[in-house]
């Protein structure tokens, strides 16, 4: 039998009222109380239903004739009617709370059908092992499905004496499992085949480690029992996943059942009697015959054909000391026959665990790793052995047995170094694991079969490898390995037969792959799947020949798709790491410096009485709006502002996009009074910045900024732009307004910084010669619901273009933008339309198709910390 139990205090969420929590409790306890009577339900029934959470895979509308009801049962109920009793529950429910009503259902098996005095026995002993034997409670026989099952309703709660009544002795899911072995056993029904606990006339015991937890009646013993069940259970199902994919979810092997059900009873044992009756609760017997001790199965059939099993074994299987004689040695009294009236239940035999196809493709995995780690052990053995041999009759002198006992010490140790890696690999793969576990722990071993004789151009190619990685690399070595120093960090040591990788920085596993191409004929990797497939990726492009499996075929696919330009490749992006990592360093410097020497200048502008003091920018701001707006026919500031702003200021020298600057008072927040061009130009009235319509358009520019300076780096590093002599250099669509913006930008050190982050990733850069800068802020904004601030973008948008246009035919200058147009227009402005639908090609920074460029890592409202610059 099978038992299930639902609790519904999830539909608690976001209730605080007490009095809609006790409706809530209510309505649901009557919505399920007609569902498992089979009462007609009203749409407010199910509506609550849904709401709550709904159980089983159906929703009962039918008429009350009961045609899926076998009988109806309940409990501490003063109503006979089943409407009634319906009501009458949910009042119980809605006193005591969602949390003390308890969903109930237990199954019997396809081929069970109990009788109406047998489920009656079903109800008793739940009802009284969950502590709930004088609670309220209805109960329904449901035939609606291949298996025969009943549903319960409790409330576990006293109405007479109005309180709370502890549910499963406080451990209601070992107390569920608890009734269901004592049921079981009462009945004689055929227990599950992974059954947690069993029970016999002594109590209720834990099937795999035999703890009792649970004395004749189902009264749990005590908390240490129950936790020691519970670790014990929990490492049982540890362990009881297949060698084989293919027997996942399959029988035992008798051997497997004997050696975790018979041998700790056996043990724990001490007269025959004991050994007699703890086999019996599993369907186990110990039979003595001529030829020895054996463990039968009782009643168990066994499948027929090729993988066709015994019902007995031998019990020396089980472990050496459950021989006969050995037994009766250590038995008080000897060895005796079971009594005659022993009841021995049915054996079933367990399963191992059944998979799911996540959990196979892991299973695979942990198990590839753990073979790879055998195998090298193996090549590590025979290797020594081999050699030991070979030297046996030739090696002469003095020192001779110093030599070998230092080569069987290092022997040792890579055989040490390839046991500690399987031992981690061969951790519980349903377990989260970080791999390796440590820093400094051993991330791969690369091995294979040793290189022959290399040719003079070779050995010329392995020299200058390896005088460059004693230029990059402090080398200590000892009697057995060469230890390779990246400054205070372990690289990867050099070893007879392998070569280990200590550091995940992926420089070191080029170098040490480069290392191995020489040293193996065939490489082999033994690691974590994920780090083999990089490595073996690795290997590939340095053209290292791998040993033909999986692996190999992976590398030969990731070399392909380089080629093919599909797939950025592994070394070049190393190389190009490396190569403009000191220019990158430079350019990081000098742009924290800018951001420091502007942040210093902002504070001292901020101090009391100077020009962007936070309480003096708030003050006049508020005073310039009541003054406004008291005065007839005054000029509105805000408008003023906007004018100037769009007008009088080139956006271009606007240095929006690295502007750190943040700052509030009163409920007001603003931003960019860093720049010195608003600075200056609003010197006489900067409180006029803090309006956020003001604002709005300030962030719209910044968005635009940062897209502009995006799409610039992305053409240089995909060859579509050039600098030369300090001028940018693009054709298209865009070259309108990238050579002014890249000249009034370029001297921004953050600016220096992106462009030479784009060299050193082009994989992040993609290039689209079509793309408007805007248009992926605007969808940000619209996806962060500001609308207002994506209509502000595509205004913006709309006048750059304009401006583009007329500098293009040569009507204006490009140091002056166009006006803002009116709101109005928007909708009628081409702007409004996507990029995407002009023909063009879009082409990666690196020359290879790319994936559309990933969202900001801090998502959220387009500003510094929503967009990246």
């Amino acid at each position: 039998m099978v038992i299930n139990i639902w609790r519904y205090d999830s539909g608690l969420d976001g209730v605080a009222s007490p009095k809609l929590k006790q409706d809530l409790a209510f309505s649901t306890s009557l919505s399920r109380a007609r569902y498992i009577f089979d009462i007609q339900l009203s749409a407010e029934d199910i509506a609550v239903m849904e709401q709550v959470k709904p159980v089983g895979d159906y929703v009962n509308t039918d008429s009350a004739a009961g045609h899926r009801i076998e009988g109806r049962h309940a409990y501490n109920l003063s109503s006979e009617d089943p409407e009634d009793q319906s009501r009458e529950i949910a009042i119980y429910g809605a006193r005591a709370g969602l949390k003390r009503f308890w969903h109930i259902a237990v199954s019997s098996r396809e081929d069970e059908h109990l009788t109406p005095e047998q489920l009656e026995h079903v109800r008793a002993v739940v009802r009284r092992v969950l502590g709930v034997a004088d609670c309220p409670s209805i109960w329904a026989d449901h035939r609606d499905t291949d298996n025969d099952h009943m549903h319960g309703l409790v409330v576990s709660f006293l109405p007479e004496q109005d309180r709370a009544v502890m549910f499963g002795q406080d451990w209601w899911k070992e107390a569920s499992q608890i009734a269901m072995a004592i049921i079981e056993r009462d009945l004689d029904l055929e227990p599950e085949p992974n059954r947690r606990f069993v029970a016999d006339r002594t109590g209720v015991y834990h099937t795999y480690s035999d703890i009792r937890v649970a004395d004749e009646n189902g009264k749990i013993l005590g908390r240490s029992e129950i936790v020691a069940a519970q670790k014990a259970h929990k490492a049982w199902k540890r362990d009881n996943y297949a060698a084989h994919i293919a027997q996942s979810g399959e029988e035992w092997e008798v051997e497997r059942a004997v050696q975790v059900l018979a041998k700790p009873r056996i043990l724990k044992s001490n007269t025959a009697a004991q050994v007699h009756e703890s086999l019996a609760r599993v369907g186990l017997k110990y039979v003595a015959g001529q030829s020895g001790a054996r463990i039968v199965a009782n009643g168990y059939l066994p499948e027929a054909g090729q993988h066709a099993q015994g019902q007995s074994i031998a019990a020396t299987k089980a472990y050496g000391n459950a021989a006969l004689k050995k037994l009766g040695n250590r038995l008080e009294g000897g060895y005796q026959p079971a009594a005659p009236d022993l009841a021995v239940r049915k054996f079933v035999m367990p399963r191992f665990e059944k998979l799911t196809e996540e959990e196979r493709d892991r299973f695979a995995d942990r198990r590839a790793e753990i073979e790879e780690c055998k195998d090298l052990a193996d090549h590590l053995e025979k290797h020594n052995g081999d050699f030991y041999r070979r030297m046996r009759d030739v090696e002469t002198g003095d020192d001779v047995n110093e030599r070998r006992a230092q080569r069987r010490r290092s022997h040792e140790r890579e055989v040490a170094q390839v046991k500690t890696l399987e031992k981690f690999l061969s951790k519980p793969f349903r377990d989260a694991r970080v791999f390796p576990g440590e820093e400094g722990d051993t991330l791969a071993l690369l091995w294979g079969p040793p290189a022959g004789a290399s040719s003079p151009a070779k050995a010329r190619r392995e020299a200058e490898e390896r005088r460059e990685l004693e230029d990059r690399y402090r080398i200590e070595a000892t009697g057995d390995a060469r230890k390779f120093w990246y400054g205070e960090n372990l690289a990867f040591i050099e070893r007879l037969r392998t070569i280990e990788i200590v550091s995940q920085k992926r420089r070191a596993r080029i170098d040490a792959i480069k290392l191995a191409r020489y040293r193996f004929r065939r490489l082999r990797i033994a690691s974590a799947q994920k780090v083999r497939r990089g490595l073996a990726r690795i290997a590939a492009e340095l053209g290292v020949a791998l040993e033909k499996g999986p692996l190999r075929k992976l590398a030969i696919a990731h070399v392909l798709g380089v080629r093919a330009g599909l797939i950025r490749s592994v070394v070049a992006s190393s190389r190009a790491f490396h190569d403009t990592y000191d220019d990158r360093k430079e350019k990081r410097t000098s742009a924290h410096g800018e951001r420091r020497r502007c942040g210093e200048r902002s504070r001292v502008f901020a101090q009391p009485g100077r020009l962007l003091h936070a309480g003096k920018l708030v003050t006049d701001y508020v005073l310039d709006m009541q003054a406004s707006s008291l005065t007839p026919n005054a000029v509105d500031p805000v408008l003023e502002t906007r004018r100037t702003l769009a007008n009088e200021i080139d956006h271009d020298t606007l240095w929006l996009a690295p502007s750190r600057y943040r700052a509030s008072h009163e409920g007001l927040h603003w931003r960019f009074l860093d720049d010195p061009v608003l600075v200056e130009t609003f010197k006489d009235k900067p409180h006029c910045l803090l309006d956020p319509a003001i604002q709005r358009d300030l962030a719209a520019i910044e968005a635009i900024q940062i897209e502009r300076r995006r799409w610039i780096a992305s053409a240089i590093v995909a060859g579509a732009a050039s600098i030369e002599e300090g001028e940018l250099h693009v054709a298209g669509d865009n070259a309108s307004w990238a050579a002014a913006f890249w000249k009034a930008q370029r001297s921004d050190p953050t600016f220096q910084r992106l462009i030479a982050v784009a060299r050193a990733r082009p994989d992040r850069f993609t290039y689209d010669e079509n793309a408007r800068p805007g248009e992926r802020s605007q969808t940000l904004a619209l996806q962060n619901n500001d609308p207002a601030l994506a209509k502000t973008i595509a205004r913006q948008m709309h006048a750059y273009e304009r401006t583009n246009i007329a500098t293009a035919k040569g009507k204006r200058s490009p140091m002056k933008p166009a006006t803002i147009p009116s709101q109005s227009a928007v909708p009628e402005l081409a702007s409004a339309k996507s990029s995407r639908t002009k023909a063009g090609i879009s082409r990666s920074a690196d020359r290879t198709d790319q994936k559309p460029p990933e969202p900001p890592r801090h998502p959220g409202h387009p500003s510094p910390d929503g967009i990246e610059r």
